[in-house]
C-alpha cells in the first residue's frame, strides 16, 4: 500500500515537474545595425613644408617665409565603407586650402582648390594607414599689388597619412608649374582632423 501511494504520487506530480523543467526559449535581441556604407566626412588640416617662394621684410625687422606646402585647408567629401570589405575604406574630399602672410597691412595670399581620393586600410585599436592621389587645381598666389600675382597650372601628386580615430599624420607630394617653367615643390607634411557623420 505504501508502495502504490508513492508511485501515483509521482505520477500526478510528472506533470508539474515535467512543466517545471520545460527549457524556455530566451527572446532574441535584435541584430545591431549595420554601418553605413557611405557617410559624409568632413576634414580640417595644417600642412607646412616645400620651397619658400616668397620672403616678406617686416618694418620691425622681423621676416617671414612663404612656403609653397603650408596652409589650411577644409574638406568635405564621403567616406566610403564596402560591407564585403571591412578593413577597407575610400575618402573622396573636395576642400579649398588657404595659406597668408603675418603683415597688417597686406594681404598677400596663395589659395588652391585641392582634390583627394585615399584608400585606407583598418588595422586594430582604431589605427589606419592610407594612399592616395591628390589633384591641385586653381592655384593662385595673390600678390596684393607688392609683386606679381601667378597662376599655377593644375598638378596631380600623392598623398599618405597614418591615423588613430579622427587625427592623422600626412604627406603630400606635389609640384606646381605654369606651362614647361620650373617646378615649385608644394609638398609638405601635415596634420589631418576628420569627422565622420552618420556612421
Amino acid at each position: 500500500m505504501r508502495a502504490a501511494s508513492l508511485i501515483a504520487a509521482l505520477v500526478l506530480a510528472s506533470p508539474v515537474l515535467a512543466q517545471g523543467t520545460r527549457p524556455t526559449t530566451a527572446p532574441q535581441a535584435p541584430a545591431p545595425a549595420a554601418a553605413r556604407p557611405v557617410n559624409w566626412v568632413i576634414d580640417g588640416t595644417l600642412e607646412y613644408g616645400g620651397d619658400t617662394y616668397l620672403t616678406l621684410l617686416f618694418t620691425d625687422g622681423t621676416s617671414q617665409d612663404l612656403k609653397a606646402g603650408q596652409g589650411a585647408t577644409f574638406s568635405v567629401g564621403a567616406d566610403i565603407r564596402p560591407p564585403a570589405l571591412p578593413n577597407f575604406g575610400v575618402r573622396a574630399m573636395l576642400g579649398v586650402k588657404w595659406s597668408g602672410n603675418a603683415a597688417e597691412n597686406s594681404n598677400v595670399s596663395f589659395t588652391r582648390i585641392p582634390v583627394e581620393v585615399v584608400a585606407s586600410y583598418y588595422l586594430p585599436e582604431n589605427w589606419r594607414v592610407g594612399a592616395g592621389l591628390a589633384y591641385h587645381a586653381a592655384a593662385n598666389f595673390n600678390g596684393d599689388g607688392f609683386v606679381p600675382d601667378i597662376s599655377f597650372d593644375p598638378a596631380a601628386g600623392y598623398t599618405a597619412e597614418i591615423g588613430w580615430k579622427w587625427v592623422a599624420l600626412t604627406y603630400t607630394g606635389i609640384e606646381y608649374k605654369i606651362g614647361s617653367g620650373p617646378s615649385l615643390n608644394a609638398s609638405g607634411f601635415g596634420v589631418s582632423f576628420n569627422w565622420v557623420f552618420n556612421k
